[in-house]
């Protein structure tokens, strides 16, 4: 991990050429996946909010991955595989992406995810869905208004584990990506600024 601050990217700056991400399916796996990372089950795994989230963003960085070989799990195959618990998952994926969203904080389960994600130190790159990443970092907005209902005495360690683990993701992730409705920007323009770091 870097200690030094992460550069947010907003979907809307520098926007990728669709063409330098297009290849041919039959290509092999992007070198960032093929050496050190070929040993993991899954190359990439989401953690999202279902309810929060715009369905043709994830179906359109589904598809964008998918295009190029990238084997995905996403947290809602959890009960098709066996009912396995999504933490294992996490360790048998290579990178991880939290999209993280006004709801993510009401989420005891996406929490725990995220904090695995970083203890087991996963190559991380957080998407902030409209939701500002110094919010997250700092559990304020409405982030952390929903955060704060958690922290009683009972669950104080717990609630401060969360802490250090959204202020780490936040400070030390190089390759973020924000997105906001209110910058009038087509939602389709960010799978194609969150796949070329991927690969």
């Amino acid at each position: 991990w870097s200690k030094n601050y992460s550069k947010v990217i907003p979907v809307g700056e520098n926007v990728t050429n669709s063409r330098r991400i297009s290849v041919e399916q039959n290509q092999s796996l992007p070198s960032m996946l093929s050496a050190e990372y070929s040993t993991f089950e899954f190359d990439v795994l989401f953690r999202y909010v279902k309810e929060d989230i715009d369905t043709k963003f994830i179906n359109n960085l589904y598809k964008a991955l998918q295009q190029h070989g990238i084997r995905i799990f996403k947290d809602e195959d959890v009960a098709s595989k066996g009912g396995e618990c999504l933490l294992t998952y996490i360790e048998r994926s290579a990178i991880c992406i939290p999209i993280f969203s006004k709801g993510f904080s009401q989420s005891k389960s996406h929490l725990n995810s995220v904090a695995k994600m970083v203890n087991s130190r996963k190559f991380i790159i957080p998407v902030y869905f409209q939701v500002h990443p110094l919010d997250i970092r700092d559990q304020k907005g409405e982030f952390g208004t929903y955060f704060s209902c958690d922290e009683n005495e009972d669950q104080r360690e717990i609630v401060e584990d969360w802490r250090k683990t959204l202020e780490v993701v936040v400070r030390r992730c190089h390759h973020q990506f924000s997105y906001d409705t209110n910058r009038f920007i087509p939602i389709c323009l960010l799978p194609l600024r969150i796949v070329p770091h991927i690969l």
